[in-house]
């Protein structure tokens, strides 16, 4: 087994990130206890998958990383550093959050926690297709159905791991096919439409190609898409593109969170981007602290006052 370190912030809490693994796909298993866990989960590196194992030492100042693929060893700290937003100041961030009176209460009950990104877009694409207009819970059970079907396996210690699929593995199946998994006619062709998309070079979701572009540009390139509409496009920029400024304020989520922390009216589409316009450059982290804060108050967290 190699074994990695890679120095965390202080802002970062391992514990309560992982925790909110709120999408249950199928590769990222978290394992241990909820004060210490360890989280296995796979990563594509050079077409192949490679399992690892995740913690932080006692200390809570670094990640060790165990995994036993040699080769792939160095090429999983972008990566991991990519999924878990170590790049971020925080502090910064939340600084600037803490400013706004209605924001201020949650980002103080969530401090540690920090963004999920998907490290591979096409999967981020595939799982927001399949999130739309469904509940969480059924959009999860989908999405395994479909890593199951087509997935690769990989094994990190006692652990295997189903691993998202390649666009390629995507291309290759029938509509007919995600059918019989219960996917709807329409979204099971978005998703094999994007996959042939991806896999045949017509669409280009590589950071070369959409680092460089603005938000407003690369939302107009990923809607060219059939079923990526303007939520799903951003909803990509802000989970897998590592963009901090987006909020898509027509997310029925986010605005039922709004209202829940002002007093219980729902805001319109319109009142929600007129407010979020305080929270900018971190419209991003925002949204996320909302959509937390949603879960905090389900699960016994305090109501802000």
């Amino acid at each position: 087994m190699h074994q990695l370190e890679v120095d965390i912030p202080a802002s970062f809490n391992f514990a309560s990130t992982v925790r909110r693994n709120i999408f249950g796909i199928g590769d990222v298993k978290v394992l241990g206890t909820a004060e210490a866990p360890v989280v296995a989960r796979a990563f594509w590196i050079a077409d192949e998958p490679i399992g690892v194992r995740i913690r932080v030492d006692k200390q809570a100042e670094k990640l060790i990383m165990e995994t036993e693929d040699e080769k792939g060893a160095k090429q999983l700290l972008p990566l991991v550093r990519h999924w878990l937003d170590l790049d971020t100041d925080y502090e910064m961030a939340m600084s600037r959050l803490c400013q706004d009176p209605v924001l201020k209460p949650v980002v103080h009950a969530l401090r540690g926690l920090h963004l999920q990104r998907d490290v591979d877009s096409f999967c981020c694409l595939v799982r927001m297709m399949v999130g739309q207009q469904v509940n969480v819970a059924f959009a999860t059970t989908l999405t395994n159905r479909l890593i199951q079907l087509v997935g690769h396996k990989v094994d990190i210690g006692c652990e295997t791991l189903d691993v998202f699929p390649k666009a390629s593995d995507v291309a290759r199946l029938s509509v007919d096919t995600l059918r019989t998994l219960q996917f709807s006619e329409r979204k099971a062709q978005y998703i094999v439409n994007l996959a042939k998309m991806v896999a045949d070079g017509q669409i280009d979701l590589s950071a070369n190609n959409l680092d460089w572009m603005e938000d407003e540009d690369l939302i107009t390139y990923l809607c060219q898409i059939r079923g990526v509409g303007r939520w799903t496009a951003q909803c990509c920029a802000l989970f897998s593109l590592r963009r901090p400024d987006i909020f898509p304020a027509q997310d029925v989520g986010l605005l039922d969170a709004i209202g829940r922390l002002c007093g219980g009216v729902r805001p319109s589409i319109e009142q929600a981007a007129d407010m979020a316009e305080a929270w900018s450059p971190y419209r991003s982290y925002a949204a996320h602290i909302l959509w937390c804060s949603r879960r905090h108050l389900e699960t016994g967290g305090n109501s802000p006052e």
